[in-house]
């Protein structure tokens, strides 16, 4: 018998869609549960009235621990890691308790994959207001999680079918781009993203990075950074990683390279550069991929539909394909942070 893989699914936000997409995709027949083992960190309760709310499609069972065997198909067990009891639940509100529950689901996440118990992780929505409400002073999940696991370096790689992309610049102002576009930034966000693609990929992967200002700059008509900043970190990057690394190309031309097969994965250089390409195109099927860590997280790439909650109609296959993106990874054994 093949090793049983071992997933841990993070409930997110319990008045958001989280609870029912887990139910949903847990139930769905698709799901093969063969050689896998998979458990909710949250809410038994939670994760019960939604159940009751979608007509009980699964047995939701609490557990203390993960079980050696594999899943069974409708059965969902439940690590009960609620910290305190929310007497005002209330489906699509922002709140303050639900932030604090959400902080304790991803410490628990992050301790048992940390100890091995759990082979990697898969989030379900949370909601940065709440999260902000219970006092959590991080702007972002990724801020956390550097925090939580001593991890420096974490970059975010969104895949969609078999195109890859990450930002060298995250969550800051708009004028502080230029500050944080340093070489050494370029470089990691090439190397992370390489080093992600191999995971699905046995060819030669191909990377394009994009360019900062209109036209790529236009030979320095509309800016020098690219001059200045991407062509020389572009000419390092292909003496230190063993990909083929080209750029920079216009940042509104470089996503159709990508969906004509010319490129695998493509360097954004900052937040909203990347994300309205890739959602104006995919929105709803992207997985984001946490890399940096030393055992493999994905996210849907959709929030907590505050608007869909509690009323049983939550598309649930942008987080299917979460799941299924973190099971692939943890099973053929390639994630190399």
């Amino acid at each position: 018998m093949s090793k049983v893989t071992k997933i841990g699914i993070l409930m997110g936000d319990a008045a958001g869609i989280g609870p029912e997409i887990i139910i949903k995709t847990l139930t769905d027949k698709r799901f093969d549960t063969s050689n896998k083992q998979v458990v909710v960190i949250g809410s038994l309760e939670i994760m019960s009235l939604m159940n009751d709310a979608l007509g009980n499609p699964a047995k939701i069972i609490m557990v203390d621990k993960i079980s050696e065997g594999e899943s069974s198909l409708g059965t969902i067990q439940v690590l009960d890691c609620e910290v305190e009891k929310n007497k005002n639940f209330k489906w699509g509100i922002a709140d303050r308790v639900n932030g604090k529950n959400t902080i304790a689901y991803i410490k628990k996440g992050i301790e048992w994959a940390t100890r091995g118990v759990l082979d990697g992780l898969v989030f379900a929505p949370f909601n940065k207001e709440s999260m902000h409400m219970a006092g959590c002073t991080h702007p972002d999940e990724f801020s956390l999680m550097k925090e939580i696991t001593g991890i420096g370096i974490l970059k975010g790689v969104v895949k969609w079918k078999n195109i890859f992309r990450s930002s060298v610049v995250g969550h800051v102002a708009f004028k502080d781009i230029i500050s944080n576009l340093s070489r050494e930034n370029i470089l990691t966000t090439i190397e992370y993203l390489g080093r992600t693609i191999e995971c699905f990929m046995d060819s030669e992967i191909r990377i394009g990075v994009a360019g900062l200002n209109p036209h790529a700059g236009e030979g320095g008509a509309f800016g020098d950074e690219e001059d200045k900043i991407l062509l020389p970190a572009i000419e390092e990057s292909k003496k230190k990683y063993p990909y083929i690394i080209s750029g920079p190309y216009p940042a509104d031309t470089i996503l159709v390279r990508a969906v004509r097969k010319q490129l695998d994965g493509i360097v954004y250089l900052y937040h909203d550069q990347g994300n309205i390409a890739m959602k104006s195109a995919a929105f709803g099927e992207g997985v984001l991929i946490y890399a940096g860590l030393p055992f493999c997280i994905t996210n849907p790439g959709h929030g907590t539909a505050y608007g869909r909650a509690g009323k049983g109609y939550a598309d649930y296959n942008n987080f299917t394909q979460s799941l299924e993106a973190c099971i692939e990874i943890c099973q053929k054994g390639l994630w190399n942070f």
